[in-house]
């Protein structure tokens, strides 16, 4: 409503968009992926065999993940020109990968959340340390640290301690999160660590510094749980990510209407 579709639909070989050789472009829309049945009834529509789910995942060589639509322009699952690899999980790559978030308030539940989440095999689990009880004693929070990474196993782990402008759970001041977020970085149980872009330049050097020194990787995200915002918006903030140093740049936005879910498209182009 009230967006002009050609705007979102421009051309891939417009200029100004940003690359995606310096880093990997994450985005969350907060509505539901199609399920293989939806898939396969559009397939059917455009008189083609609908993927089998199972070789999708399994065949060694994925181009077949890169399909397109020549007839409605469409593209699917264009990879990264740069690709983040974290205990073999690789991001940008052909393949998307599943992150389940754990969020408990004490270290029972936080372990008890752990094993059933890892029966489930995923990909990458996402501690939101936020919404724990004790979030602000460090070293309560490094002993449940180390004990969540022997409950995880191999599974690497995104460490979020989110702000609560962008819908942290408590309000943290920025100096215990600042050090929070770098001794667990310095503890080694942090394959990966997600701040916001609206903290202050200093924070995020200070955090990007920190993850370079103990090779962890470092997403840069902003969240708008309200709307989606505008093409140029969007482009800005992605730029800025990657002006940051971010390995990964991310986006959660919230979609009103079909235009706004098609915006995603241009963070390809």
């Amino acid at each position: 409503a009230g967006k002009n579709r050609s705007q979102v639909n421009k051309s891939m070989s417009s200029p100004g968009y940003p690359s995606r050789k310096n880093c990997v472009i994450s985005v969350t829309l907060f509505v539901m992926t199609p399920c293989p049945a939806a898939l396969a009834k559009r397939d059917s529509k455009l008189s083609r065999q609908p993927w089998p789910l199972q070789r999708r995942f399994e065949d060694p060589n994925p181009s077949h993940l890169i399909r397109r639509d020549t007839e409605k322009g469409d593209h699917v699952r264009l990879q990264s020109e740069k690709k983040v690899t974290v205990k073999n999980k690789v991001f940008g790559g052909p393949i998307p990968l599943i992150c389940l978030p754990l969020v408990a308030k004490d270290r029972s539940a936080l372990l008890q959340q752990t094993a059933e989440l890892v029966r489930l095999d995923p990909d990458l689990l996402e501690w939101r340390i936020d919404g724990y009880d004790q979030v602000e004693d460090i070293s309560v929070c490094l002993e449940a640290l180390q004990a969540l990474k022997v409950a995880m196993g191999s599974i690497p782990l995104i460490f979020t301690c989110r702000i609560h402008l962008e819908g942290g759970f408590k309000e943290i001041s920025q100096e215990t999160r600042l050090q929070l977020i770098t001794t667990a970085i310095e503890s080694g149980g942090v394959e990966i660590v997600d701040v916001e872009m609206s903290n202050e330049p200093a924070f995020i050097e200070k955090v990007k510094k920190t993850a370079q020194t103990c090779n962890a990787k470092l997403i840069l995200s902003y969240h708008n749980f309200d709307e989606t915002p505008d093409e140029t918006f969007i482009h800005d903030k992605l730029v800025l990510a990657q002006d940051l140093g971010a390995d990964i740049a991310k986006l959660a936005v919230m979609p009103k209407n079909y235009a706004d879910v098609f915006a995603e498209r241009i963070l390809w182009r």
